[in-house]
This record gives structure tokens, sequence and C-alpha cells, in this order.
């Protein structure tokens, strides 16, 4: 998988939130995070692929989607998946809340079909300073 390419005060966001998920994944599954699994960063391309959509924020190098993490000791875990299973949906619960406070739009599972089976991140600004956390 290619590295990530993200625009500085992304990238910025997503570090800071690799170093809180690294305190829960220790925390909460007794396990160190080795790697978070990242789908797309950079892709020109309209909103949920739609060509006729307006253009994504990862065709602005302000998107990033987390597919899954990798601990050392333990089973990766998906986006979405495990989520029955009390140390997992936990670990995921407490990683989506923190991005909230990184990133100014959060969608994962349960907020749409699209974001089904990732964490997608971004930076998109809106009026009043408004966050989409979902």
């Amino acid at each position: 998988m290619p590295p990530a390419t993200l625009v500085c005060n992304t990238a910025e966001a997503l570090a800071r939130l690799a170093t809180e998920a690294q305190e829960a994944s220790e925390r909460i599954l007794k396990a160190p995070l080795r790697s978070l699994s990242i789908g797309t960063s950079y892709e020109c391309r309209g909103q949920n692929h739609d060509p006729e959509a307006k253009l994504s924020e990862h065709s602005f190098a302000n998107g990033v989607d987390i597919m899954g993490y990798g601990f050392e000791g333990r089973a990766p875990i998906k986006v979405g998946a495990g989520l029955d299973d009390a140390p997992e949906a936990t670990f995921q619960a407490a990683i989506r809340a923190k991005a909230c406070g990184f990133f100014r739009t959060v969608l994962g599972p349960g907020s749409d079909a699209a974001h089904g089976n990732h964490l997608h991140l971004d930076e998109r600004e809106r009026n009043a300073g408004h966050r989409l956390c979902q």
C-alpha cells in the first residue's frame, strides 16, 4: 500500500490521532498499536465515487480513510468488524471519538452505507466552524 498523500494540516491531525490510538490500544486491548491501515488518501474524484457529485475532500489531499488497525501480538481489527465484541467495540468507539476532536469530518460505520467499512476523516471547512461527527 503506498504511503498517504495529505496536506500538512490533515497529516498532522492523523499523526495526533495515531498517538491517541496507541494509548487507547494499550489501555483497552492491552496490545501495542503498530499500524493504521490506510485506504484512500489523495484521489481526484467526486464524493462517494460519484462523478456527478461535488469533489471529495480526497481530491484536495484533505481526506484519509482508515480501514483497520494492526497490533503487536494480536490479530488486526478491520473498521466496523468486531462491533459486538466488547474490547474491539470499545477501542473503535474510542478512536472515533478522538478523531472528532482532530478532524472536521468523521464518518464511519453507521453514518451511511458508503462508510460502512472504514473511518473517513477530513478537514473540510464549513460555515461557522461546524464539524460533522457521525
